[in-house]
Protein backbone atom coordinates (compact mmCIF):
# COMPACT_ATOMS: atom_id res chain seq x y z
CA UNK A 1 0.00 0.00 0.00
CA UNK A 2 1.21 3.24 -0.67
CA UNK A 3 2.50 5.91 1.80
CA UNK A 4 -0.30 8.81 0.19
CA UNK A 5 -3.21 5.89 0.92
CA UNK A 6 -1.99 4.37 4.79
CA UNK A 7 -1.97 8.81 5.70
CA UNK A 8 -5.54 8.97 4.01
CA UNK A 9 -6.54 5.83 5.58
CA UNK A 10 -4.55 7.09 9.40
CA UNK A 11 -7.09 10.57 9.04
CA UNK A 12 -9.84 8.48 8.13
CA UNK A 13 -9.61 6.95 11.47
CA UNK A 14 -8.22 9.38 13.63
CA UNK A 15 -11.66 12.04 12.36
CA UNK A 16 -14.07 8.64 12.64
CA UNK A 17 -12.54 8.23 16.47
CA UNK A 18 -12.80 12.43 16.60
CA UNK A 19 -16.57 12.53 15.83
CA UNK A 20 -17.56 9.35 18.65
CA UNK A 21 -15.73 11.44 21.13
CA UNK A 22 -17.42 14.20 20.36
CA UNK A 23 -20.91 12.51 20.47
CA UNK A 24 -20.60 10.90 23.73
CA UNK A 25 -18.85 14.49 25.38
CA UNK A 26 -20.91 15.97 27.68
CA UNK A 27 -21.09 19.81 27.22
CA UNK A 28 -21.47 22.14 29.67
CA UNK A 29 -23.01 25.72 30.00
CA UNK A 30 -21.52 28.29 31.97
CA UNK A 31 -23.32 31.53 33.65
CA UNK A 32 -26.13 30.02 35.42
CA UNK A 33 -27.56 30.10 38.41
CA UNK A 34 -25.49 27.77 40.00
CA UNK A 35 -22.38 28.13 37.49
CA UNK A 36 -21.68 25.33 35.49
CA UNK A 37 -24.54 22.81 34.57
CA UNK A 38 -23.25 19.38 32.44
CA UNK A 39 -25.49 18.42 29.53
CA UNK A 40 -26.54 14.96 28.75
CA UNK A 41 -24.32 13.94 25.88
CA UNK A 42 -25.27 14.73 22.19
CA UNK A 43 -26.26 11.00 21.40
CA UNK A 44 -28.61 11.04 24.03
CA UNK A 45 -30.28 14.78 23.03
CA UNK A 46 -30.08 14.37 19.63
CA UNK A 47 -30.70 10.80 18.53
CA UNK A 48 -32.66 9.25 21.84
CA UNK A 49 -34.96 12.43 22.27
CA UNK A 50 -34.03 12.93 26.06
CA UNK A 51 -34.14 16.24 27.62
CA UNK A 52 -32.22 17.85 30.48
CA UNK A 53 -34.31 17.85 33.71
CA UNK A 54 -32.32 20.79 34.87
CA UNK A 55 -34.69 20.72 38.25
CA UNK A 56 -34.89 23.57 40.64
CA UNK A 57 -33.07 25.94 38.39
CA UNK A 58 -34.05 29.62 38.36
CA UNK A 59 -33.62 29.40 35.10
CA UNK A 60 -34.45 26.24 34.10
CA UNK A 61 -35.84 26.74 30.62
CA UNK A 62 -32.91 28.68 29.44
CA UNK A 63 -30.63 25.79 30.35
CA UNK A 64 -32.59 23.27 29.02
CA UNK A 65 -32.53 25.44 25.22
CA UNK A 66 -29.16 26.32 25.38
CA UNK A 67 -27.93 22.40 26.30
CA UNK A 68 -30.17 21.28 23.14
CA UNK A 69 -28.49 23.74 21.03
CA UNK A 70 -24.88 22.87 22.49
CA UNK A 71 -26.01 19.22 21.73
CA UNK A 72 -27.60 19.77 18.33
CA UNK A 73 -24.31 21.79 17.08
CA UNK A 74 -21.90 19.24 18.71
CA UNK A 75 -24.09 16.29 17.28
CA UNK A 76 -24.06 18.45 13.34
CA UNK A 77 -20.15 18.59 14.03
CA UNK A 78 -19.85 14.61 14.86
CA UNK A 79 -21.88 13.32 12.24
CA UNK A 80 -19.46 15.79 9.62
CA UNK A 81 -16.26 14.26 11.26
CA UNK A 82 -17.16 10.45 11.48
CA UNK A 83 -18.85 11.00 7.26
CA UNK A 84 -15.88 12.65 6.34
CA UNK A 85 -13.48 9.59 7.86
CA UNK A 86 -15.97 6.83 6.14
CA UNK A 87 -15.59 8.67 2.34
CA UNK A 88 -12.05 9.01 3.02
CA UNK A 89 -11.63 5.20 3.79
CA UNK A 90 -14.19 4.45 1.28
CA UNK A 91 -12.50 6.62 -0.72
CA UNK A 92 -9.11 5.01 -0.48
CA UNK A 93 -10.27 1.17 -0.55
CA UNK A 94 -12.13 2.07 -4.47
CA UNK A 95 -8.90 3.73 -5.60
CA UNK A 96 -6.83 0.83 -4.30
CA UNK A 97 -9.51 -1.51 -6.26
CA UNK A 98 -9.12 0.15 -9.48
CA UNK A 99 -5.50 0.21 -9.70
CA UNK A 100 -4.41 -3.35 -12.28
CA UNK A 101 -2.50 -6.06 -10.64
Amino acid sequence: MRLWSRLVLIAGVVLVVAGVALAFDNPTIDHTDDGTYQCFAPYDTILLGDRNDVGMHTDAAGIEQRCYAANRDRFVWSSILVGAGVASGAGVVLARRRQPA
